[in-house]
């Protein structure tokens, strides 16, 4: 195959456990641009929580935000392509996670935000975030008063993120979401949920970009290690798992790849470019 595009995520993907972009992975991405293939960061973030570090790749002008709600091109500087939870569908979400004892942050035009009376280290504690978690929401998310009236007056909604505090409660809400055939639920850590429109998903937004662009959709190549990649595995023309991914990531993939630590991009470059 002539792969033209490779969408990758960034925890646990294209980051070392050390939450760096290897020199092996930049450089891979620098040739992988030479030949011809777009690098396409993809994300459950919203774009102002994408770290420098990635929005500064000069190849990579495209970049998927909001498990695929949004596409941001850095060089026109705006948003190309976008499919949010419009209003009423944003309000039988909310409606049905306030039945529970959660933490929310919800994605609104590139921005994620958060309560302010959650808005706490020992908080987040409670309701199980991991520690790299804990720190991209307390430095970049932004505290809100009066957060639940904010978020019921959004005219649109990109991505809701919630933790729980009680695996029983996490269950049956996310069976109640699917069970609406109205949105897509993924998880990117063990404790919560990722909630956006059912045309959302970081692989069906692979395929629109590819239209955008010109190229065909099993010319694409998709890589991420967590459950909210599921979709981009499977819509991409070769879905690959990291060697430490989740085992149903691994099941569901076409090939297992390197660990992170291994350089993913470098790994690919040489194993699936021309």
């Amino acid at each position: 195959m002539s792969y033209k595009i490779v969408a990758s995520d960034l925890d646990g993907t294209l980051f070392n456990t050390a939450v760096e972009v290897s020199k092996e992975n930049r450089e891979a991405i620098r040739e992988m641009d030479a030949r011809g293939v777009h690098f396409v960061p993809s994300s459950g973030r919203a774009y102002t929580e994408i770290p420098d570090k990635v929005k500064s790749i000069p190849e990579a002008r495209y970049i998927i935000t909001a498990d695929g709600a949004t596409v941001y091109d850095q060089k026109l500087k705006k948003q190309v392509y976008t499919c949010w939870m419009d209003k009423e569908l944003s309000k039988l979400v909310l409606d049905m996670l306030n039945e529970y004892d959660t933490m929310l942050t919800v994605r609104n035009n590139g921005i994620s935000y958060v309560d302010i009376q959650k808005h706490a280290w020992e908080t987040y504690g409670e309701y199980r975030l991991t520690g790299n978690y804990k720190k991209f929401i307390y430095e970049f998310d932004r505290p809100i008063e009066n957060f639940d009236a904010f978020c019921y007056d959004l005219p649109a909604i990109e991505m809701i993120c919630v933790f729980f505090k009680s695996d029983r409660e996490m269950a049956e809400c996310r069976e109640r979401l699917l069970a609406t055939g109205k949105v897509q639920v993924a998880s990117s850590e063990p404790y919560n949920l990722e909630i956006f429109d059912l045309n959302a998903g970081k692989g069906n937004t692979l395929l629109k970009l590819a239209e955008l662009l010109g190229i065909d959709g099993k010319d694409t190549i998709g890589v991420g290690d967590s459950l909210n990649d599921l979709d981009n595995i499977h819509k991409a023309g070769l879905g690959l798992a990291m060697e430490n991914a989740c085992e149903v990531l691994k099941t569901e993939a076409n090939k297992i790849i390197c660990n992170n630590d291994q350089h993913a991009m470098k790994y690919i470059l040489e194993n699936f470019i021309k």
